[in-house]
């Protein structure tokens, strides 16, 4: 299992990168702000299911919650993705899991994505598929998916994307269903200039 708390994370890489499948990975309180996938499989797809968990988690213009190499049409990793609290805006061309791989029209993938209060940004797939890293990514069909109670939103934030904590936090969203609970990270008391001021004085004291 690995677990990453209170993170946030920047760049163009993948933020968790395995060269085999994990047992489960659980991403509480952090924000993923780099366009690389919060998580990336570059070897053997696996028989167990990798169960994937984001709890008052942001991806904010991020690249998918997942993506997985080497599927084909009788070798894929079952997944099985629980969101809760969180909020996933990502670019248009991006889904929220890919598969990249040699797959045939008639593939069903063993997804299955569960979501309590988390939404979507409105023009993105659930998953999608492509034969290569530098060929089309083709949406699926929503009916061939396994996903309940993710909902599609229009998210707006309190300040410009950087790597600012508190530029990240949801500040109003657009949805059918509205949620009381906190959507994404949630905003910081960050201390006063006075008080780092005093903090470096007295660790400058001998």
């Amino acid at each position: 299992m690995l677990e990453c708390a209170n993170c946030l994370f920047v760049g163009g890489a993948a933020v968790l990168r395995f060269d085999s499948v994990p047992q489960s990975v659980m991403v509480t309180d952090s924000a993923s702000l780099g366009t690389g996938p919060l998580c990336e499989i570059t070897g053997t797809p696996a028989v167990r299911t990798l169960q994937l968990s984001l709890t008052r988690t942001t991806l904010r213009q991020a690249g998918p919650l997942l993506r997985e190499h080497h599927i084909t049409t009788l070798r894929q990793t079952p997944i099985n993705a629980k969101l809760r609290q969180s909020v996933l805006d990502l670019p248009r061309e991006t889904a929220v899991i890919e598969a990249i791989g040699t797959i045939t029209s008639n593939w069903t993938p063993k997804v299955e994505i569960e979501s309590n209060g988390s939404f979507l940004s409105g023009e993105s797939a659930y998953v999608a598929i492509q034969s290569n890293a530098d060929s089309e990514l083709i949406p699926l069909d929503q009916e061939r998916l396994d996903v309940e109670g993710l909902l599609v939103a229009e998210v707006q934030f309190t300040g410009p994307l950087s790597p600012q904590w508190n530029n990240n936090v949801v500040a109003l969203y657009k949805a059918d269903v509205q949620t009381a609970e906190q959507l994404g990270i949630a905003k910081r008391e960050l201390p006063s200039r006075r008080e780092v001021s005093r903090e470096r004085r007295d660790e400058s004291q001998p």
